[in-house]
């Protein structure tokens, strides 16, 4: 009698799975994971490797536990970088328009001036730092570089922050936002598994046309239980889950390539780096299923996602004119 319920019982959750893909399938057909190519990622091993993150404000200050996260990984990067930039984005949290007035550089309007930040990541690490003869923005503490910049790419700061000192084409760029605990096998992973044309994530987001809406695959999401192999994103690798590109993915205009963009395209890093990456010839791809990350929950005060229908205004212009 157990055992007839315990049968009937997975062939109920069963059919649900399967009606859940089967509507996935008819919502999003053009654009649904199962579609796209799959992938083969032998295993190698890690090049140099540098992980890379920004922050910016009081955010700053809650990076304890990302930091640890990064710290305690299976395999140690060759470099940790955090750049912050110098300009100020009013409303703490919300969001900083580069072409506008909500943008200041005068530490008079903030407490988050650059000493009390050296003083924050002193205390954090333990140790003192050093600066560069030729670059005093830029504080060396043992097995991290923190640099202060007087440009500011948005989010994508921390990709572009590390371009800033890494030249070499073959060394692989890690980035990870400053608000998730990282499962320790991340930097082993992305890389041991990365090939040289090729960026290398955990997530795929896509533009939903029917919509108007993003798709988003990820380990979150329940349609990639049936989807444990890697994969060709279509759309744009998804910044959370960690990103994994070279150096040599990134030519000159890189710098100045957002500003071609629509303005949107400040707040979603995402979008626009795995945009410019294909104009370059960069396969995109994400596997879905390897592993998963704790986040860190905090004040949504401090997070660029409270743009008051950012997605809409910014996100989705954004997609547009990429994809």
């Amino acid at each position: 009698m157990r055992k007839s319920r315990l049968v009937a019982l997975g062939l109920f959750i069963c059919t649900l799975s399967a009606l859940s893909v089967t509507i996935r399938l008819v919502k999003h057909m053009e654009n649904f994971i199962l579609f796209a190519a799959h992938v083969t990622l032998p295993a190698h091993t890690p090049p140099r490797t540098v992980v890379s993150i920004s922050s910016f404000g009081r955010r700053i200050f809650h990076m304890a536990q990302c930091l640890d996260s990064i710290f305690s990984q299976s395999y140690a990067p060759d470099r940790i970088i955090v750049s912050i930039p110098k300009t100020y984005r009013k409303g703490e949290g919300s969001w900083c328009d580069p072409q506008g007035t909500d943008c200041v550089s005068d530490p008079t309007h903030y407490d988050e001036s650059p000493e009390s930040i050296v003083r924050w990541f002193s205390n954090y690490m333990a140790s003192n730092y050093t600066t560069q003869t030729n670059n005093h923005s830029v504080f060396e503490f043992p097995n991290l570089t923190l640099q202060f910049l007087d440009l500011d790419w948005g989010p994508a700061t921390k990709a572009l922050g590390a371009l800033l000192l890494e030249h070499d084409p073959d060394t692989v760029i890690i980035t990870l936002d400053d608000d998730l605990v990282y499962n320790r096998e991340t930097v082993h992973w992305l890389a041991s598994h990365i090939g040289h044309n090729m960026a290398l994530s955990f997530g795929c987001e896509m533009l939903d046309h029917l919509h108007n809406d993003f798709q988003s695959f990820t380990t979150r999401e329940l349609g990639n239980l049936f989807a444990t192999t890697p994969r060709v994103c279509k759309g744009w690798l998804v910044g959370w889950t960690a990103v994994a590109y070279r150096v040599g993915h990134f030519a000159h205009d890189v710098w100045t390539y957002l500003d071609r963009l629509p303005r949107g395209c400040f707040y979603n890093d995402d979008i626009w780096l795995s945009g410019y990456i294909a104009k370059q010839g960069v396969l995109k791809v994400y596997a879905p299923m390897v592993m998963d990350h704790v986040k860190h929950w905090r004040d949504t005060e401090l997070s660029l996602s409270t743009i008051e229908g950012g997605r809409k205004r910014y996100g989705i212009p954004c997609a547009e004119a990429l994809f």
